[in-house]
Order: structure tokens, then C-alpha cells, then sequence
């Protein structure tokens, strides 16, 4: 009965510290991406910041689009 309750505690603790440490990751990539943005601002020379949302992480969509103009140029 002690045994379960102790496993019982142990579980909820992990639990909580995965959600900590999912909230610090999050937190951290918030933090990359300012700095990110930061540089692209600089190097655009202070135009309107192209800006990186969360969700554009990997830039999944950047090589898509560049191959769609070559086929465009190439015809």
C-alpha cells in the first residue's frame, strides 16, 4: 500500500517536472527566435523584419517555393 502511494508521488513529480521543462524549452525558443529576428532585421538593413513564427521553424516552406520559380523561369 506504501509502495503504491510512494510510485503514485513519484509519477506526479515527473509529470511536473516535464511540464516545467517543456515551458523552458518553449521559453528558450521564444528567446532564439527574438535573437534570430534581431539579425535579420540588422542584415535587411532596418526594412520590415521577415518575421519567423514558432511554427516556421525548420522553413519547410522556403526550398518549395524557390524550386516553383525555377520551374516558372525555365519554360
Amino acid at each position: 500500500q506504501q509502495l503504491q502511494a510512494q510510485q503514485m508521488k513519484v509519477g506526479q513529480e515527473q509529470e511536473r517536472l516535464q511540464g516545467q521543462a517543456q515551458q523552458e524549452q518553449a521559453k528558450l525558443n521564444d528567446q532564439v527566435m527574438g535573437r534570430v529576428n534581431k539579425q535579420i532585421e540588422k542584415a535587411a538593413g532596418g526594412d520590415k523584419p521577415r518575421t519567423l513564427h514558432r511554427s516556421t521553424r525548420n522553413c519547410s516552406y522556403a526550398p518549395t517555393r524557390r524550386s516553383s520559380s525555377t520551374i516558372g523561369s525555365s519554360w
